[in-house]
């Protein structure tokens, strides 16, 4: 079965619109969102909607990320705050669910998982849900690397980091070090394999290019792609510009792209 994945959109509906015409022209049987729809972004009510665009057109699977649970939690008056969040992060929050005319947990049929034939999707971790801790250093795979062989699984696909990276394990032995996900290049995945995989950010990459995923997955290989995505990163910039966010806000959400803006 070949899937699709996605994940932190946060908001960027230019980067979203873009990613469903490049959809055009893959073959795929199922979509997976790995989670955090908003925040960041300011086009709370556009992303949504091309949300149920996708769902209307394809086979989908959504799983919830920490930004879905801020705002499940935010709209039943319960505590959002999972930790201290900085100021600008807190505006954005908050500014984001002002403009939530619905409530954001009966738009879609949430999970906190999805696995096919031994590859699990989650947006985080395999720590128990609520727990967003990341995947970042040796460490961190090590603990995931554990859970997968615990569950007998063949490995795990993330989103959560915004950084497109990967593990591989050969045999019970480390076969690699954390590596960058390379663009447009095929890595495979055999029986004897297991693998960690944390996808890129759609919406808002951190030191890399916006990417979404292909996946092919049957008994006995994985097969998966990094695709970069091409969009007019200026006029995502602009929509968070000429928003009423504060201007010190602006300028902190404005940072994260500065190093791929023209």
């Amino acid at each position: 079965m070949k899937f699709v994945v996605v994940n932190d959109i946060h908001a960027n509906s230019v980067a979203l619109k873009e990613f469903m015409v490049g959809l055009r022209n893959i073959n795929f049987d199922k979509l997976i969102f790995l989670g955090d729809a908003l925040t960041y972004g300011v086009d709370v009510k556009e992303t949504i909607d091309l949300l149920h665009r996708l769902e209307e057109k394809y086979d989908c699977v959504f799983i919830k990320g920490n930004h879905e649970q801020i705002y499940f939690d935010y709209q039943n008056n319960e505590n959002y705050q999972y930790k201290r969040f900085p100021n600008f992060l807190l505006e954005s929050i908050l500014h984001s669910a002002e403009q939530l005319s619905f409530i954001l947990e009966d738009e879609f049929e949430w999970v906190n998982s999805f696995c096919y034939e031994g590859v699990i999707f989650s947006h985080a971790n395999l720590f128990d849900y609520s727990n967003w801790s990341y995947l970042n250093t040796e460490t961190d795979f090590q603990s995931n690397y554990n859970i997968v062989v615990s569950s007998k699984l063949r490995g795990a696909i993330f989103g959560h980091t915004h950084r497109a990276k990967y593990k591989k394990y050969k045999g019970g032995v480390v076969d690699s070090n954390i590596l960058e996900l390379p663009i447009h290049q095929t890595l495979s995945f055999s029986s004897n394999d297991i693998f960690l995989v944390t996808n890129g950010s759609l919406g808002q990459p951190r030191g890399s290019v916006s990417s979404f995923l292909t996946c092919d997955i049957n008994s006995t290989e994985v097969a998966i792609t990094s695709i970069p995505l091409s969009y007019d990163i200026a006029l995502h910039c602009q929509s968070i510009t000429e928003s009423s966010l504060t201007a010190s806000t602006k300028e902190k959400l404005l940072k994260y792209y500065d190093k791929v803006l023209p």
